[in-house]
């Protein structure tokens, strides 16, 4: 079309002459176009990574058969049922001093009647005793196990993206829209985090003998699981976006390495700061199971009414020594031991001193004690605000906590409460 056609006096003015430009009336595609168009090519992408693509859409339910198997019921075939409570919450001493009693005598038979010493070990029969109805979570780690799904979502998230950044055609996609580019990648781990969720929320309903999942809403499961799931999306994008472009793999084992620890960390907080306080105990004859720390990963019901078991043992009408193979009476001293205030229980105080405490800074009655996750406080609690799986623990210490007692069902009113009003 532009060949020259000119006489030889003018070929080199024709030879600078400008083709004339075509007249584009379709002009440059719309912000929509080029999502809709984005999204099918990453639908494809994704569909040539069947690993990731597994992941992306069932971990959720793998680690709900994985925290079902970790947080199941615990069937007390040696003691019975679940205890009876007091009005605080906490297992009746009288039920406590029976157990008891009703373990010496058959340790005793073990012994052959025999009164010489055996071992009796008081604190394993206080131990075996639940003293809620999640207690096989108090620990957190079913919890922690609920969030490897949604973890592992994060780290195919991660790794795709940095694909997508070394790619050959991360150098043609730089002429589209950059927000049309990473909202269609957005929008397809959004769609398929909430099959994640759906999977893991259904297989809670389906899974047999575990309290936890039994008294909680099918929707705040599948909220919780979801609500993580796009956290960690948001963190891939972050993370990926710094150090996407890097081809070092020793840098993306690290990053990979990291965010499995930090998934962890909620759950060695709970570990490190509950314990069984044996010196919380006012005798070797007394209920008491209040940890040193926190309440675990949920709230611990206390009272600080305590109950001391003591045993009177029968005398033997033909030797007139003590008869240890019967108890002729089993009684319960119950007795207070009460709170002080943080100032009050910063220093020793004589008996004398201990009289003049004033009333205010003395408590006596039903309380309870906080969950792990309640007790970050200082420049630690930016720490933990920054981790998605540690609001994930609050989220179900709330649940946990109100579900630990008979007859309590977590529904969408108790969703929107705060851990003080539940």
């Amino acid at each position: 079309k532009y060949l020259n056609t000119q006489s030889p006096k003018r070929s080199s003015q024709a030879h600078t002459t400008t083709p004339p430009k075509r007249n584009n009336k379709m002009g440059s595609p719309s912000w929509f176009r080029q999502f809709q168009v984005l999204t099918t090519q990453n639908t494809k992408l994704l569909s040539r990574k069947p690993f990731h693509l597994l992941v992306l859409l069932f971990s959720s339910i793998v680690s709900v058969v994985f925290a079902w198997l970790a947080g199941r019921d615990a069937t007390n075939d040696d003691y019975g049922d679940f205890p009876p409570l007091t009005n605080c919450g906490t297992v009746d001493p009288f039920y406590v001093a029976e157990l008891q009693q009703s373990a010496y005598d058959d340790a005793y038979a073990a012994n052959d009647n025999n009164d010489d010493y055996f071992y009796f070990d008081t604190y394993e029969i206080f131990k075996s005793i639940p003293i809620s109805l999640n207690e096989s979570w108090r620990l957190g780690l079913p919890i922690w196990l609920l969030t490897l799904g949604p973890t592992a979502v994060g780290i195919s998230v991660f790794l795709i993206l940095r694909d997508e950044f070394q790619s050959c055609r991360w150098g043609m996609l730089k002429a589209v829209d950059m927000s049309a580019h990473w909202l269609s990648w957005f929008f397809c781990f959004l769609i398929l985090g909430a099959f994640n969720s759906l999977g893991g929320a259904i297989m809670t309903v389906a899974l047999p003998q575990i309290h936890a999942f039994e008294t909680v809403e099918f929707g705040i499961v599948f909220g919780s699981l979801f609500l993580l799931n796009m956290a960690l999306v948001a963190c891939s994008f972050f993370l990926a976006a710094i150090c996407g472009s890097s081809t070092s793999t020793t840098l993306s084992v690290f990053l990979v390495m990291g965010i499995v620890v930090a998934s962890a960390a909620p759950a060695i907080d709970v570990g490190s700061t509950y314990e069984y306080g044996a010196g919380s105990q006012v005798s070797t004859n007394t209920y008491s199971r209040h940890p040193g720390g926190s309440g675990g990963a949920f709230w611990l019901y206390g009272s600080t009414e305590r109950g001391s078991i003591d045993f009177e043992y029968g005398v033997d009408p033909d030797t007139g020594f003590t008869d240890y193979s019967t108890i002729s009476s089993l009684s319960v001293t119950q007795c207070e031991v009460p709170l002080v205030s943080f100032e009050q229980s910063r220093f020793f105080k004589t008996s004398a001193e201990k009289d003049e405490v004033p009333k205010e800074d003395i408590f006596l009655g039903c309380y309870v004690i906080a969950s792990a996750s309640s007790t970050h406080m200082g420049a630690s609690a930016f720490f933990w605000y920054l981790l998605p799986q540690s609001h994930f623990f609050t989220a179900w210490s709330n649940i946990l906590g109100y579900t630990s007692l008979p007859g309590n069902k977590f529904t969408y009113a108790e969703a929107l409460q705060s851990p003080e009003v539940l």
